[in-house]
């Protein structure tokens, strides 16, 4: 299985649109990647570290996965693009994407 993982950083003056995360840039996931093989999608609100007083990395971690290589390719080859030009509608630093073979 793949996994690209999108890292949205908690940096100072960082916004993160969490309403419009749920209810416009995930359906259009669904909508366009399911379609390509996406399996599952995963996300993950960062609330702290094992520090009480240090703020988490991230403010959101999104996992989508893939059964293989090609499908996650041809996903992301086909909406890749229309994926990330819609990050500007919700969050206004550039996220952190990796691709992972989850073991």
């Amino acid at each position: 299985m793949i996994s690209v993982s999108i890292y949205y950083p908690n940096v100072s003056g960082s916004r993160f649109d969490l309403e419009y995360y749920k209810a416009k840039h995930l359906p259009m996931i669904d909508h366009l990647l399911k379609p390509m093989g996406l399996q599952q999608v995963v996300v993950e609100q960062g609330i702290g570290t094992p520090i009480p007083s240090e703020p988490a990395p991230y403010t959101v971690v999104t996992r989508l996965l893939f059964n293989n290589i090609e499908e996650m390719e041809m996903g992301m080859g086909h909406c890749g693009v229309a994926l990330m030009d819609d990050v500007a509608n919700f969050f206004n630093h550039r996220p952190l994407v990796q691709i992972s073979r989850i073991l």
